[in-house]
């Protein structure tokens, strides 16, 4: 027998801020969701290492405070009030998410993992389900490279690294990416030795060449990198985790307590098997919607980490549900997804974040540009922080004025990109930035600097 609802939510992430419209129309909703309410984000995510990382920043500003004349030292780390205080915060919410979910007419959670097997038919814990309207928003999960003995060893992913019971002394990070940097940053300010190896030459290999450059050589000084590394095997030797690895030609061999395996994320498409429902994926196995959110099966949209359309951040995933929400039930008055100035932020030391295209990209595309380069240490604001490294890098069209990309590496840089995200996403150019009044002596001078330059 099958069960049929009005609506089906397959993951509690992003898409759990759709079943609300449903149920006040006074529809039938299902959802699906093995783990916990909230998705990645909140789970296992953005928001717990956020919340770690902050413990991180307090034991950074312990360690420069002798430059600012505070003799200051960390005595010790209680571990377990450091990740008590994040999951003590965090699991409620989750729980009061499911449990308010489980209350409402008409809602039905189901706890496990749904498979499709067939056309608008998921199967979930034994049962069949299926639904009028489908939105599939069952995420991503770490991906796992195939190296040989990595079967043998006992490795973590960021799912786990969040919660680990005690604290690590020699950390090897697989990955230097945004999650194995930011995770970096957290257990080395709190005391870890930790070793990052990519097979890049620079760490964060997506960001702009003069940002990735300066990056990777400001968080060299604070962590072991391995970089140009190939990873040839990994095995448990006499307790301690090692990688063998091949850099330049030269072979090395890696130790350490722990490994934690970030090396990019994959989509759970598998998972659910959704090829089986008629959803197409493209080559990577992300799910292909149209600009409505639409995949090609009449009633099932997709949005966040498990569609291919956009970058794969929680801001992103909120708008796609906004999206998917309205079009679900306001179909004549469809909205298209919009990723036009869509910014990004990693939670390092120092902060990175940008927005639009990089200098590589902008030459790649043959535009007509300039570039401006603003450094902290050009504003009063910079002098205060005794910053004389981090810098704007601003691109802009020497055509039409708009700005193509923004880009930074230092404190604030998460907060300093909205203005400029603000301005890429509503087509501003810096004839109409350069009359703003910016505050004195903030960090967004350095904005100002760099607009009025260009």
């Amino acid at each position: 027998m099958v069960k049929k609802f009005d609506l089906m939510i397959i993951g509690a992430g992003s898409g759990n801020s759709i079943p609300d419209t449903a149920l006040e129309r006074g529809e039938t909703v299902a959802i699906i969701e093995k783990y916990r309410f909230g998705g990645t984000c909140l789970t296992r995510g953005c928001i717990p290492s956020k919340m770690l990382i902050a413990s991180a920043e307090i034991a950074e500003a312990v360690h420069r405070s002798a430059n600012f004349g505070v003799n200051a030292r960390i005595d010790s780390v209680d571990w377990d009030r450091v990740i008590g205080r994040v999951w003590g915060n965090l699991d409620p919410r989750s729980d009061g998410s499911e449990e308010w979910s489980g209350e409402q007419t008409g809602f039905t959670v189901y706890k496990g993992e749904g498979r499709f097997v067939g056309e608008k038919l998921v199967e979930v814990n034994g049962e069949r389900i299926t639904a009028d309207k489908i939105v599939v928003s069952a995420g991503g999960r770490p991906s796992i490279p195939p190296i040989p003995g990595l079967e043998n060893v006992p490795y973590i992913t960021s799912n786990q690294a969040l919660r680990l019971p005690e604290q690590p002394r020699k950390l090897t990070v697989l990955g230097g990416g945004y999650i194995g940097c930011e995770l970096a940053h957290f257990f080395g300010s709190l005391g870890t030795e930790v070793t990052i190896v990519d097979m890049l030459p620079t760490l964060v290999g997506i960001e702009d060449d003069d940002i990735k450059e300066k990056f990777t050589e400001v968080f060299g000084r604070k962590h072991r990198l391995v970089l140009n590394a190939t990873v040839n095997s990994a095995s448990k030797r006499n307790g301690s985790i090692s990688l063998d690895v091949t850099v330049d030609g030269r072979k090395e061999t890696i130790v350490g307590d722990t490994l934690l395996i970030a090396a990019g994320r994959i989509p759970n498409s598998d998972i659910l098997d959704v090829t089986r429902g008629g959803i197409k994926t493209d080559e990577r196995g992300y799910v292909t919607v149209n600009e409505y959110m639409e995949t090609g099966v009449p009633g099932v949209w997709a949005l966040g980490d498990i569609v291919s359309a956009a970058p794969p951040f929680k801001h992103v995933a909120n708008m796609e549900a906004r999206i998917v929400n309205n079009n679900i039930f306001n179909p004549d008055k469809k909205l298209k997804a919009n990723y036009d100035g869509i910014g990004h932020a990693v939670f390092t030391s120092p902060q990175i974040a940008g927005v639009g295209m990089t200098e590589q990209q902008v030459k790649e595309a043959g535009l007509p540009y300039k570039a401006v380069t603003r450094l902290y240490a050009w504003t009063a604001y910079g002098w205060a922080i005794d910053d004389e490294e981090s810098f704007l890098k601003l691109i802009v069209n020497t055509e039409t004025r708009h700005i193509l990309g923004a880009h930074i590496v230092g404190p604030q840089a998460s907060i300093l990109i909205q203005q400029l995200v603000t301005a890429v996403r509503l087509g501003l150019t810096v004839e109409q930035l350069k009359d703003v009044i910016y505050i004195h002596p903030g960090a967004p001078e350095l904005i100002e600097g760099a607009i009025l330059e260009a």
